[in-house]
């Protein structure tokens, strides 16, 4: 599983990649839902950074199994990024945040007080973000992974996956 997450050499076919992802995927769900059961903990969930690794490391691997540059992982990663971007705006129109707590706690100069206040007015926000970025990621990599034609032949990347 390691080579599968953070090794860019080799190729993959389409259910690896899809394995790969569920794993990411999970792993992206648990830290994003840390601030929902514990405020205090909140700093973990930006620990879910270091899943562009292995998001770029699974895309690497799958262009290669269509004799294409690893390069074009970025495609999939920055479409992801985007989509989730308007998504989360649109949620936040929908849900909105009452930032008045956190306002005030900054204007008296509580700086912690404030990302506190901020954290816990984000709490909406928590689950539907989290099931929308499960839904948004899904089908991003299904799309482009049904987009990604295996190439049949021994390539540059090595011998064609089973």
């Amino acid at each position: 599983m390691g080579s599968l997450l953070f090794g860019f050499k080799g190729r993959i076919n389409a259910s690896q990649l899809l394995k790969g992802f569920i794993v990411v995927i999970i792993i992206s769900f648990i830290l994003g839902m840390i601030p929902y059961f514990s405020i205090d903990l909140w700093w973990l969930s930006s620990f879910g950074i270091v899943l562009i690794w292995p998001w770029l490391a699974l895309f690497a691997k799958r262009f290669h199994d269509a004799g294409k540059s690893g390069w074009l992982a970025l495609l999939p990663l920055l479409v992801s990024f985007a989509i989730n971007f308007g998504v989360g705006q649109v949620l936040s129109k929908m849900i909105p945040i009452d930032t008045s707590a956190s306002e005030e706690m900054a204007a008296s100069g509580d700086v912690g007080g404030a990302m506190t206040a901020a954290i816990e007015a984000s709490i909406p926000h928590i689950i539907p973000g989290a099931i929308a970025g499960i839904v948004v990621t899904l089908a991003i990599v299904f799309l482009f992974n049904a987009m990604i034609k295996s190439d049949p032949e021994e390539n540059q990347f090595g011998a064609p996956t089973n």
